[in-house]
C-alpha cells in the first residue's frame, strides 16, 4: 500500500484519524460523568492510557518471539476490531446542545 505516493497518503490520513481518539474520549468521558464520579473516571482513562503505552513494547516483545513479528499486527489489528465494535455498541449517543442567544 505504501509502494506509492498515494498509498503512502492514505495509510498516513487513515493513522491522523486515529490518533485523535484519545482526545476526543476524555473529555465525553468527563461530561458524561457525574460531577462526584468525574475525577475518578477521567483517572481511571489516563491511567489506562499509561498502562497502555507502558506495557506495549515489553507483550509486543514476548508475542514476538513467539509467534513472530507479524504477529504483533494481527493482535493489534484484532484488539483494534474489537474495541472499535464494543465502543460503537455501548458509547451513548450524544446530541450537541442548542444554546439561543
Amino acid at each position: 500500500m505504501t509502494e506509492s505516493p498515494s498509498g503512502l497518503l492514505i495509510a498516513s490520513l487513515l493513522i491522523g484519524f486515529s490518533s485523535v481518539s484519545v482526545q476526543i474520549l476524555i473529555p465525553l468521558a468527563a461530561h458524561l460523568a457525574s460531577k462526584e464520579s468525574r475525577c475518578r473516571v477521567v483517572g481511571g482513562i489516563m491511567g489506562g492510557l499509561l498502562l497502555g503505552v507502558l506495557l506495549a513494547r515489553p507483550v509486543s516483545s514476548l508475542i514476538a518471539a513467539h509467534f513472530g513479528w507479524r504477529s504483533v499486527f494481527i493482535c493489534a489489528a484484532v484488539l483494534m476490531l474489537g474495541i472499535t465494535l464494543v465502543t460503537a455498541f455501548t458509547m451513548p449517543k450524544r446530541q450537541s446542545q442548542v444554546v439561543s442567544a
